[in-house]
């Protein structure tokens, strides 16, 4: 990231919006792919030949991905 700044000759006072467009850019996927994957997982527990317990929602085994926190979690 430090090379593409000084590529581009971003100021200090630009780092803000540089951060949030690279943001933007690359944690879009990142989000969707985490949504999609909830939802098959609820639909594939919607049915019947499913042989697990039904889909279950934990805040915090959301919230670790999006914020980047996995590792630093007991999940895998």
């Amino acid at each position: 990231m430090p090379w593409s700044l000084d590529k581009i000759e971003y100021k200090l006072r630009d780092l803000g919006k540089f951060i949030a467009r690279h943001s933007l850019r690359i944690d879009s996927p990142y989000y969707i792919t985490i949504n999609l994957y909830i939802g098959i997982t609820f639909l594939m527990t919607l049915r019947p030949q499913y042989a697990v317990p039904l889909f279950h929602f934990e805040l915090n085994r959301l919230l670790l991905p999006l914020g980047y926190l996995i590792p630093l979690s007991e999940y895998t």
